[in-house]
């Protein structure tokens, strides 16, 4: 047992330098190797209890308890450039829309054409 321990201390000093230092993250991936173990010791003996406390551990060791903070910069993100190309006819209408102020389009006529289709809905909703 005492050589696993050993290894995780050497694998986190690789990783993350020297943990005499006090790298916190050095720290952490030692504190998560000891969480790792409870949690298989855990299995083993089949203690529940414990075992949801070795990965309430791993759970605080990671973060995955805090909101996550590192959510972009919106004020940095500029919108795309979008570029749509209208027929000329289309523009012309837009474009007398617009410039018309404000219209009440409520009573206009409105030229819909009738499409083909299938209905779908089942025999016992319809």
């Amino acid at each position: 047992m005492l050589k696993k321990w050993t290894e995780y201390l050497n694998w986190a000093k690789d990783l993350y330098g020297d943990i005499l230092e006090g790298n916190k993250t050095a720290q952490r991936a030692i504190v998560y190797g000891y969480a790792q173990e409870t949690l298989k010791l855990a299995m083993i003996t089949k203690n529940a209890s414990a075992m949801n406390g070795a990965v309430a551990n791993m759970i605080k060791i990671l973060g995955l308890d805090q909101p996550e903070s590192e959510a972009p910069d919106w004020t940095n993100v500029q919108p795309p450039t979008v570029v749509l190309g209208l027929p000329e006819e289309t523009q012309k209408g837009l474009l007398k829309l617009v410039n018309a102020g404000v219209v009440d389009l409520t009573g206009a006529e409105m030229r819909v054409k009738d499409a083909e289709f299938i209905d779908i809905t089942p025999a016992d909703q319809g």
